[in-house]
């Protein structure tokens, strides 16, 4: 059974972050869990992967934005999927960024991981569309007009890695 994760995580009185010191929360609102939680995590369109649950009542799934969101920090960290389950429960930046204030609520495992890409990929060889592609190229789209990005100009790979496409000389 499909169901909606929370978007704006409303704030509990005893929520961790409210009593961390003001120095550190100002921190975390500097630092790049503060942009992902804003600019990503609350942008991700969850109607998209409704077709990869039931519509039997049955056990609500995870919510999709905090999977989402989670296989997108573990391709910009170069995590393993064991990092990442490491980083959302010892990293409070990850936890910031996914507005998980409650982990009674919101507990996630590999499995939960697994499977999720395993509806992705059984729902993409069905109906030859890959709904987390989709969704990337939407935040991406969303991300460029908000920093103003020129979208004419290509850039290039600085690195040129990819398979010897340039020689230097």
């Amino acid at each position: 059974m499909f169901k909606h994760g929370k978007k704006e995580q409303q704030i509990s009185l005893d929520d961790r972050f409210l009593r961390l010191p003001q120095s550190i929360l100002e921190s975390f609102q500097k630092s790049w869990a503060e942009d992902f939680y804003k600019n990503i995590f609350l942008r991700i369109n969850e109607e998209r992967f409704s077709v990869l649950f039931s519509d039997t009542y049955s056990r609500p799934n995870k919510p999709v934005n905090i999977l989402v969101s989670l296989l997108i920090l573990k391709e910009l960290h170069g995590l393993t999927d064991e990092q990442l389950i490491s980083s959302l429960y010892f990293d409070y930046r990850y936890q910031y960024a996914l507005g998980i204030e409650d982990f009674e609520k919101e507990k996630i495992c590999i499995n939960t991981l697994t499977n999720f890409r395993q509806r992705l990929v059984e729902n993409e060889v069905k109906t030859k569309k890959d709904l987390l592609k989709e969704e990337v190229d939407e935040l991406s789209s969303k991300l460029a007009e908000l920093i103003n990005l020129d979208k004419s100009m290509a850039r290039m790979d600085s690195f040129m890695l990819s398979s010897s496409c340039k020689k230097l000389t």
